[in-house]
């Protein structure tokens, strides 16, 4: 849970940077970029590398908010699945209380930790979206939450086969 909460603080930390602060960071990671995947970008005229800089931004940008909630995604997932573990005992598994099985009897975001871990990552993205309007010359945008949502997919979804892959290890 610590490293979930953490990764949010330093979420919350890149949203609240102002939106000259943010745009220099993407463009110093779109040099990154162009620097790794093309070989002659150094060469490159200062001006001709601002125009592929600049149009390496959106992509770039997309998919840091991609990354950043898959990894949200993934730490949710390990979280939830964590307490959800903790909760259940051989005993309470192998009983029966009124001709349904405890995992029957537990809560609905119990039976279902990886889709308890999206939601939950999901409507993070969307508390950062909003806190975002109030961050001078930055804006909340729904497409940025849909960005979010199909990291945190995929985060979940690593864990999942992960999980599903080595089903003898424990979260805990």
């Amino acid at each position: 849970m610590a490293a979930s909460l953490l990764w949010m603080a330093a979420i919350f930390a890149m949203s609240a940077r102002p939106a000259d602060d943010s745009t220099m960071d993407s463009h110093r990671a779109g040099r990154l970029v162009l620097s790794a995947f093309y070989p002659h970008f150094r060469d490159l005229p200062a001006a001709d590398q601002e125009i592929l800089v600049a149009r390496v931004d959106y992509p770039v940008r997309k998919a840091a908010h991609a990354s950043e909630y898959a990894v949200l995604g993934a730490l949710y997932g390990l979280t939830v699945l964590a307490f959800v573990e903790t909760k259940r005992t051989p005993d309470r598994e192998l009983s029966v209380t009124n001709g349904k099985t405890p995992r029957a009897q537990e809560p609905l975001w119990a039976r279902f930790p990886l889709r308890t871990a999206w939601c939950a990552a999901v409507l993070y993205a969307a508390t950062d979206e909003f806190h975002q309007l109030f961050v001078p010359g930055r804006s909340g945008k729904v497409t940025d939450v849909l960005i979010d949502a199909a990291g945190v997919a995929v985060g979940v979804m690593i864990v999942c086969w992960v999980r599903r892959k080595h089903p003898e290890r424990s979260v805990r």
